[in-house]
């Protein structure tokens, strides 16, 4: 039991493919349309694998787990709300984002409001995913030094154990994105989704040869919350069922509607059709891989039952501690293609939208490709440095790191949701107004994350409420 030399050849051979695929999927790429979208050729089954590989990353892996560790299945409310998330992104928004030759997202805004308001949202989702993938990569790094401690003697702190595998993931990340694009990202997500897939499998098959049916807590297995602890419904239960379903619905919009990060991928599809198709999928996909985890975690209640862990550290704990020799390197090959997956997806992202919205490109095909590949490496360090940033600020392992990336995401989904969803409505609002009130709307987000016990779930619902409420006002005041 334990790592053994075997467990890390597994995690090398895994990295050097990673490597190896951006390296080949580099090769033909002549321009930026073709680093940015693949020139719109990719297979909507690759495109809906890449999008459930992007969104589940580490957190997934070892937080969701850990929900159940501590709760129950109660997150399943949400994961529904993301499949009817989906369904309304994929019939109101992706006709739109298909009528036009879009890289981004944010283009479709600036057609609709102008320069201005596409270069804000872009901004925006920047920032946003700056932090939330400097969480998700910072999450990766909990089993990751766990192994080096392993092998390292006890003069190494568990904050540089953090740091060193946060920068060797880093790397290997930016090098095979950086070479291969949008294509090395799609392909080496579909080969990462199977991994991690295999290792949750794998898992969950010890766990059930480990636990006795008798020792397990069937209070783990709830999965519906219709009353909350003090009544019937609280503002602050994130799990109460209103609150997840919705919660969740208007977090997928947001996500996968507006995100960069998504939108990106649906646009790399062959047709409006195909792209539709990949993302109502990937939401069933998703619905039953968090399951799967949150299974993990209530057969880890059982398992680490009178032993003192966070949640957050049960995966890891067990990964390190009792999984056979070679399926422990196959499951930690699994929790850093998970990151890698959503590095790289943030790595391409960012730049496309650096690229596209602000840039104005030259006409020359290399030299954009070369700036663009720049780009990537800039973005790539920037968000290496976000995660050891987290590292050295402590705090975050006292509370579940999912909650934590998607608290972060949330300050900022409401208003820019909101955006999308005026210029669906083709209502001739002007950017003043616009932007008045974005800036007072991420400002009243700011003060409910910080300052008040509102539930998580309900932030991005706050933020298209607010936002939407003052475009009312604002109208009529100016």
């Amino acid at each position: 039991m334990g790592f053994q030399a075997a467990d890390l050849w597994i995690v090398a051979i895994y990295l050097a493919v990673s490597i190896g695929i951006g390296v080949y999927a580099g090769r033909g790429i002549t321009g930026a349309a073709g680093y940015f979208s693949g020139d719109k050729t990719l297979p909507w089954w690759a495109v809906c694998i890449s999008i459930v590989a992007t969104e589940t990353s580490a957190l997934t892996f070892l937080s969701i787990p850990g929900l159940a560790y501590a709760g129950d299945f109660s997150f399943l409310q949400i994961a529904l709300g993301y499949i009817l998330g989906r369904v309304l992104v994929a019939r109101f928004f992706l006709p739109g984002y298909f009528s036009g030759n879009l890289t981004t997202a944010y283009q479709w805004i600036g057609s609709r409001f102008g320069a201005g308001a596409q270069k804000s949202t872009a901004v925006l989702f920047m920032g946003t995913r700056l932090l939330a993938d400097g969480v998700r990569l910072y999450a990766t790094a909990i089993p990751v030094a766990l192994l080096l401690g392993v092998y390292s003697d006890n003069s190494i702190s568990q904050e540089n154990l953090y740091t060193i595998a946060i920068v060797v993931l880093g790397l290997i990340t930016i090098f095979y994105t950086v070479f291969g694009g949008i294509k090395a990202v799609i392909w080496s997500d579909f080969l990462q989704w199977i991994i991690y897939l295999a290792g949750g499998i794998a898992a969950l098959v010890i766990l059930f040869g480990l636990v006795p049916v008798s020792g397990l807590i069937p209070e783990k297995f709830t999965v519906l919350h219709l009353t909350s602890p003090g009544g019937i419904w609280e503002w602050t239960d994130a799990y109460h069922f209103l609150n997840a379903l919705f919660g969740g619905l208007v977090l997928s919009m947001a996500s996968h509607g507006t995100d960069q990060i998504i939108v990106q991928r649906i646009l790399c599809t062959r047709s409006e059709s195909d792209g539709k198709t990949a993302l109502v999928l990937s939401g069933l996909i998703v619905f039953v891989q968090f399951t799967l985890f949150l299974l993990i975690g209530s057969l880890l209640a059982a398992f680490y039952s009178g032993r003192n862990l966070a949640p957050d550290q049960a995966f890891s704990s067990f990964i390190i501690e009792t999984m056979p020799s070679g399926l422990s390197g196959l499951i930690l090959a699994a929790v850093i293609a998970a990151a890698m997956s959503s590095l790289s997806s943030s790595v391409n992202s960012l730049a496309s939208s650096a690229m596209t919205d602000f840039s104005r490109l030259t006409g020359n095909r290399m030299t954009e490709l070369a700036l663009s590949r720049w780009i990537s490496v800039g973005w790539g360090g920037l968000l290496t440095i976000m995660a050891v940033i987290l590292v050295f600020s402590g705090g975050l392992m006292k509370n579940s790191v999912v909650e934590a990336g998607l608290k972060i995401a949330s300050v900022t989904y409401g208003p820019v949701l909101g955006i999308f969803i005026l210029g669906n409505l083709k209502q001739a609002v002007s950017w003043p107004v616009i932007r008045a009130a974005l800036l007072v709307s991420l400002a009243v987000m700011a003060g409910l994350v910080f300052w008040t016990p509102m539930a998580w779930t309900l932030f991005t619902l706050s933020g298209m409420g607010v936002f939407l409420s003052l475009i009312f006002i604002f109208r009529r005041i100016f």
